[in-house]
């Protein structure tokens, strides 16, 4: 990120630029729905063995997502630090473990609660000719993956909040 932002701030050289880093949001969180959780998961050919207790494997996955977040909103904090140029911010998107896939206050597509787990997002129809064209029945997995790639991803209202954040640091 650091080498990035140099070069978008040699690029874009103007005093009066701004330049804005947004984060990542918790995409799985304590919050997120258990069953839904391991729907998703069975999306992406993830699947916990017989022996194995489903709520570890969905606890590991929480913790992982959440050290992902907080990793990442550190380091892009650091790489926008160490550009030491005024004109450079980290815009805190502002989600929080409510809003993540799944959750009560979700700001993220999920995947609707029907027999094939079909994606939300209002543009599912055309993704899913892209991903027929893109995969072969031999790779039913990635394709299946393709099918629901917004599962995970800023909704309407999540794009929104985004959008206001930017704004609200560039005032």
């Amino acid at each position: 990120m650091l080498v990035l932002l140099r070069k978008a701030a040699a690029r874009f050289s103007k005093p009066t630029c701004k330049i804005r880093v947004t984060g990542y949001h918790p995409i799985i969180s304590a919050q997120s729905h258990f069953p839904s959780v391991i729907d998703l998961l069975g999306c992406h050919g993830i699947r916990a063995p017989d022996f194995i207790d489903k709520s570890v494997l969905v606890r590991a996955v929480i913790d992982r997502s959440q050290k992902f977040f907080s990793e990442s909103t550190a380091s892009f904090d650091q790489a926008v630090s160490e550009a030491g140029d005024a004109r450079i911010a980290y815009a805190d998107p502002g989600f929080t473990d409510a809003n993540s896939v799944f959750a009560s206050q979700t700001l993220l597509w999920g995947l609707k609660d029907d027999l094939d787990l079909s994606p939300e997002d209002e543009v599912a129809a055309t993704r899913h000719a892209s991903c027929d064209a893109a995969f072969d029945e031999l790779h039913i997995v990635e394709r299946e993956e393709c099918y629901r790639a917004s599962a995970g991803h800023p909704n309407v209202s999540g794009a929104k909040q985004f959008a206001q954040k930017i704004l609200e640091s560039l005032a």
